[in-house]
């Protein structure tokens, strides 16, 4: 039987809360409380643990007698010890503290330590794993490839982004396994070579152009690699972000064609913001058809009216500013840079740029012979 009374008293002597022992029971202190109040009764095993978290003799609190200690040469705490891991389970503690019940209370009490050890390990695992699973769904929504590698270049951790250059694969067919086992080597020296340059450096680098590695075609991008993980004074683990450029080079590429085609072509092309009277372009085959060079027209936005006639000036503007036409062609002389009088011919085209609230114009000049 188990007396309450004695208990209560015994612990308020010692001045032992009950939320206290009741974080080394691993129960909530309202069972605690209850006992105390003989409103419930603990078992027999609950009944020795307590006794030894007060440190008296069971008999104290109950009818119960004590137990032989036993040494480590016994046959039950070698019992104990041989079904301990580190690994052990909840469920493993909890069949193992109801087997051994009615061991002394070091051994029992151990088990107890055990139980509340594993839960909150387990509750802080929870956790991290919570906040893990919170930070690679971010990682996931990302555009651009991040992975994690480890000081034997093998892959730690891939995104979303990553796996979508490698169709064919399944996550766990990159993790642990090396770049060479997915792509060739010649393919992807560039970017091997950087990340090996920050293990031996232990510096970050940025926004390096690099092949992005791809099964299906050719894709650039730019990569930054930051040192990540260290133990004992030693770079374990580095974290890799490539911007995929792709599409950037490849539109650069058309732009600077059209530009070199623009600007060797016999027309000038201008692209002014009619809003700030500047202009947003000007090719360099202006030179060719007024004598002036796009630094003066730049310098100056008004050299373009300064140079046609004053007859042709007024009905030239009136084309520029209509903006109810989204093209329109005028005829008119200009005085070009040596004095030279030439007949141009203006195709103007009007746009509205609803993101920025700008207008612009295009103009394209033909010197008609």
């Amino acid at each position: 039987m188990f007396k309450n009374e004695k208990e209560k008293a015994i612990r308020k002597g010692k001045k032992l809360p009950i939320k206290q022992i009741a974080e080394l029971m691993g129960i909530m202190p309202n069972t605690l409380y209850r006992w105390e109040a003989g409103l419930n009764t603990p078992s027999e095993s609950d009944i020795r643990i307590l006794a030894s978290l007060l440190n008296i003799h069971v008999s104290e609190i109950s009818d119960l007698s004590e137990l032989p200690i036993l040494d480590d040469n016994n046959k039950f705490s070698l019992d104990i010890k041989a079904e301990l891991k580190e690994d052990c389970t909840f469920f493993e503690l909890d069949s193992m503290m109801k087997k051994y019940s009615s061991l002394p209370r070091f051994d029992l009490k151990l088990l107890y330590d055990l139980k509340n050890s594993y839960l909150k390990y387990r509750d802080t695992n929870n956790i991290l794993k919570s906040r893990i699973d919170f930070y690679e769904n971010i990682l996931d929504e990302m555009p651009d490839i991040v992975y994690i590698k480890d000081n034997k270049l093998t892959f730690r951790y891939v995104n979303k982004a990553y796996m979508l250059t490698v169709p064919n694969y399944l996550k766990e067919d990159v993790i642990g396994h090396k770049t060479a086992d997915i792509f060739g080597i010649r393919e992807m020296h560039n970017t091997l070579s950087l990340e090996q340059m920050v293990f031996k450096t232990n510096e970050p680098i940025y926004n390096i152009k690099v092949n992005i590695p791809s099964l299906e075609r050719s894709r650039y991008g730019v990569i930054t690699i930051l040192p990540f993980k260290y133990q004992k004074g030693n770079l374990e683990e580095i974290i890799c972000c490539i911007k995929d450029t792709s599409e950037w080079t490849r539109l650069m590429d058309q732009l600077n064609f059209l530009k070199f085609a623009v600007d060797n072509s016999n027309d000038a092309v201008f692209i002014k913001n009619m809003t700030t009277n500047e202009f947003e372009f000007i090719s360099s085959s202006v030179e060719k058809v007024t004598g002036y060079n796009q630094k003066e027209y730049y310098v100056n936005p008004d050299l373009k009216y300064e140079i046609i006639q004053f007859k042709d000036l007024k009905k030239y503007k009136n084309v520029e500013s209509n903006r109810k036409k989204e093209f329109s062609k005028i005829n008119y002389i200009i005085t070009t840079k040596n004095g030279e009088k030439r007949n141009i011919l203006s195709e103007i085209y009007h746009l509205f740029d609803n993101k920025t609230n700008n207008n612009f114009i295009y103009i394209i000049d033909k010197f008609l012979d």
